[in-house]
């Protein structure tokens, strides 16, 4: 993928310790669209990632999952990238993003996107 980072903040960053699928983020009372995932590898393997979108809970399973890929040993990888506003992942309020790896500790993934709240900045509506 292009190395160019989409607009937005941080919305999440978790450095996973077990390997069961869990939270990653939730949004509350805003609207969110994800622009960017990005997941670091600090292991001198390759490790593996799954990411889940639930819009209206934090069901994690077969049903929800979104991406999953090997990232290579000792790199940051972009696993999920918007090429432009409006085409990344769009979540209700109340919709969750969960992770699973496949080894604990090994990596740190981070989430990007853009809020309700941060569109009406940039365009100058609030």
């Amino acid at each position: 993928m292009s190395s160019n980072h989409a607009q937005g903040e941080l919305l999440a960053q978790v450095n996973p310790s077990v390997t069961s699928a869990g939270g990653l983020f939730v949004t509350q009372e805003l609207r969110v669209e994800v622009t960017l995932i990005l997941v670091v590898n600090r292991n001198a393997g390759a490790q593996l990632c799954s990411i889940y979108h639930d819009d209206d809970g934090t069901t994690y399973s077969a049903a929800t999952e979104i991406l999953r890929r090997s990232i290579p040993a000792g790199v940051s990888e972009i696993v999920f990238q918007a090429q432009h506003p409006g085409s990344g992942i769009m979540m209700l309020p109340g919709g969750s993003l969960g992770a699973q790896v496949a080894a604990a500790n090994d990596l740190t993934i981070s989430v990007y996107g853009i809020t309700e709240t941060l569109a009406e900045r940039v365009r100058g509506i609030n």
